[in-house]
């Protein structure tokens, strides 16, 4: 029987009970998505294959460049938030630190 954690039940037995370590400290974030979401990132919707990733866009002026070729919206929707400090009250309010 699997589990809601996707291991089976005696695994989990095992990894409750202190006898199966993971084997790294970093979960890649399919599986972290597929826990969270109960969806898995890497399944085709139309033929239900595996995908693989093939790249990373990191730079922004790469990804605005294949987001408009691709006559999707290049630019945010929305501003983004300010980080609040939670050790500063002040900031928590809006606009209370400005």
């Amino acid at each position: 029987m699997i589990t809601d954690f996707g291991i089976s039940v005696r695994h989990l037995d095992r990894l409750l009970g202190g006898l199966l370590l993971a084997t790294s400290p970093r979960i890649d974030w399919a599986k972290r998505i597929r826990r969270t979401f109960r969806l898995d990132a890497l399944r085709c919707a139309h033929c239900a294959g595996r995908l693989r990733l093939l790249a990373a866009i990191t730079e922004k002026a790469t990804a605005r460049k294949i987001l408009e070729h691709l006559g999707l919206p290049a630019d945010p929707t929305s501003p983004r938030s300010r980080t609040r400090d939670p050790d500063d009250p002040a900031s928590w309010m809006d606009g209370a630190a400005e």
